[in-house]
């Protein structure tokens, strides 16, 4: 399977760079504006800008999310801190 090349961003939290994200639909795309991703090391909620930078989620942002979404990315988010323990 390939998947899309996208630009690399550092996590506004911890600072830790990634360069790939993780699809969650049947065909892999490229990010788009308002499509959201979790730090893979500290786990914070971030949400690709109209740049393709990301932010953190400010609460209207986490509002927009399905109660199923905000589940599936609570369930990473704790998968994610219990490997890597902020600190």
């Amino acid at each position: 399977m390939t998947y899309p090349v996208m630009p690399s961003y550092d996590c506004p939290v911890c600072r830790y760079h990634m360069d790939a994200v993780t699809a969650t639909v049947a065909v892999p795309r490229p990010p788009e504006s308002g499509d959201i991703t979790v730090c893979a090391k500290c786990g914070e909620f971030l949400i690709f800008d109209e740049k393709m930078q990301v932010r953190s989620m400010d609460l209207n942002d986490m509002l927009a999310v399905s109660p199923s979404g905000m589940a599936h990315m609570s369930m990473m988010q704790a998968l994610i801190r219990e490997q890597r323990p902020l600190g």
